[in-house]
């Protein structure tokens, strides 16, 4: 299937809402698309990555982020704070400390930042307990 770049943004965005919306049927149908228009394109991986993550299919997210994002873009800040949190709740902790400390100190963008150092406050807010 061929799809312009233009289309492509736009479809990831529309994808990308919807699964703020809680549509992932809709969602990952719009990325498995366009991750098999582009396989060259980390986006489509880290949208299917973080529908499951979202759908509490742990361990799938972390095989799509882990297996497929992260061997074709290795250094992702995006894929690696969401496998994190995938490993987290999945009960990998230790894994999940080691992938999400380094980027709670020096990520480039702030939402992974806040992403990883709110991860890891919760972590060991659960060990408190």
């Amino acid at each position: 299937m061929l799809i312009s770049q233009d289309d492509a943004r736009l479809l990831g965005k529309v994808a990308f809402m919807g699964l703020w919306q809680g549509r992932f049927v809709e969602s990952e149908t719009i990325f498995t698309a366009l991750k098999d228009a582009a396989p060259e394109r980390i986006g489509p991986l880290l949208g299917l990555g973080m529908v499951r993550a979202h759908k509490g299919e742990y361990a799938a997210a972390i095989k799509i982020l882990e297996e497929q994002a992260l061997a074709l873009a290795p250094e992702d800040e995006h894929a690696k704070a969401w496998l994190g949190l995938a490993l987290f709740r999945d009960g990998q902790t230790k894994r999940a400390k080691e992938i999400l400390e380094p980027l709670a100190g020096v990520a480039a963008g702030a939402d992974v930042k806040t992403l990883a150092a709110g991860l890891l406050e919760e972590m060991r807010g659960s060990h408190e307990r």
